[in-house]
């Protein structure tokens, strides 16, 4: 009970002088919507002294007085919501005090007084919370019960309260819909991280398998050589034996690190890893799919497995951004093999059924980026002007 009542002085505090309603939002209707609200505040006093003027025999001070505090909570509305609303309940007390009753209406404010304090409470509900909300529908009511006309009172108290519930309810539909935004967009980013993360792991276990293969061809020859080769030296068999034996290490070594990084499910990942050399294969597995493939392949020059498999998987990974976004579409592929490099190119026009569609780059780009920098290569992807997709790609094939 006693947190209760000091959360309850807390908000009548903020609410009463402190405020805590944050910054106001910093936009570009900002500085249009403060220009608009000088101009009605300095029309609604206006109006509001002509009114005074004629219909009361009030003194001139007391006139100007009731028509400026009815007004200016228009113009720090867009400034502080708060304040404006602290001017508007003096303002209210103001008329009170001063008995301002226009033609015997039981109202002690003008109807420019009331319209403004309106919109003050609206603009102040959707800013602030619960707490101070209630402890300015509490103090705004004060006013009303005491200088309004008994019949009349309730009816304004209950306007109160519910121009307050509106607006605090749509001030929370609108914080509810900010943070929504923001963890959209940290759960995009998430996903985006994730999907680097796990096309990283996924490349590694394929480069495991060539790495391995490599490193089972010197532990087989070091450990063979003294028998393939007479006449060996000593020191060469000695040698050839130690080569072995640290082969044969960094292959246990690589074996546990590949248990870490497969999954339970990734079984199938375990076959030999393909190259350009399975590209044949590849291509007729497309064309049996239904899709139009063109393919072309220049030159001989024999190429690192790692720079193969990594050829492999772009062309791979093209057709099937083809087939899904360009169905029906004709696939035009090349590839060059050069002597210090590897030259793919994939273009697919637009689709039978339709304009192609890319919603931006998915997890298959990304894949390809991340194999095609591991190699130090170059890789664009994006639309071209008849409509279609391409990929390019160059991957060098030496070590510097």
């Amino acid at each position: 009970m006693r947190e209760l009542f000091q959360e309850a002085g807390r908000a009548l505090l903020r609410a009463v002088w402190s405020g805590n309603e944050g910054p106001v939002p910093n936009n570009r209707s900002r500085g249009a919507l403060l220009t608009l609200s000088v101009i009605g505040a300095v029309l609604g006093a206006w109006s509001s002294y002509a009114v005074l003027a004629s219909d009361t025999a009030g003194g001139e001070f007391r006139i100007t007085v009731a028509a400026v505090l009815g007004a200016l909570p228009l113009v720090l509305v867009t400034l502080s919501p708060l304040w404006a609303w602290r001017l508007g309940l003096v303002g209210m007390v103001f008329g009170g005090l001063a008995k301002t009753y226009l033609g015997g209406q039981p109202w002690p404010w003008t109807p420019v007084q009331i319209i403004a304090m309106m919109i003050v409470l609206f603009v102040v509900a959707l800013r602030n919370t619960a707490g101070v909300v209630g402890w300015i529908a509490l103090l705004t009511i004060v006013p009303i019960g005491v200088y309004v006309r008994p019949q009349n009172g309730p009816g304004a108290s209950v306007a109160v309260f519910v121009l307050l519930l509106l607006g605090h309810q749509i001030g929370r539909r609108r914080q509810a819909q900010r943070r929504l935004k923001v963890e959209e967009g940290r759960t995009e980013v998430e996903h985006a991280r994730r999907a680097v993360l796990e096309e990283r792991t996924r490349i590694a276990r394929e480069l495991h398998d060539v790495v391995a293969h490599h490193l089972s061809m010197i532990t087989v020859r070091a450990q063979t050589a003294p028998y393939r080769i007479p006449d060996l030296p000593e020191a060469a068999t000695t040698e050839l034996a130690e080569l072995g034996d640290a082969a044969r290490e960094a292959l246990n070594e690589m074996r546990r690190l590949l248990g870490v990084l497969r999954s339970e499910d990734s079984a199938a990942e375990r076959a030999p890893q393909p190259g350009l050399d399975a590209l044949p294969g590849l291509l007729d597995t497309a064309r049996a799919a239904g899709i139009r493939v063109d393919a072309t392949v220049l030159g001989d020059a024999a190429l690192p497995a790692g720079v193969s498999l990594t050829g492999y998987r772009i062309v791979q990974e093209a057709l099937s951004n083809a087939s899904r976004h360009a169905p029906g579409a004709a696939v035009r592929v090349e590839v060059r093999r050069e002597a210090r490099a590897l030259v793919l190119d994939v273009h697919n026009g637009t689709s039978p059924h339709g304009a192609t569609t890319h919603a931006g780059p998915g997890h298959g780009l990304v894949g390809m980026r991340e194999r095609v920098g591991m190699l130090g290569g170059e890789l664009a992807a994006g639309p071209t002007v008849d409509g279609g997709w391409r990929v390019s790609a160059r991957l060098p094939c030496t070590d510097d």
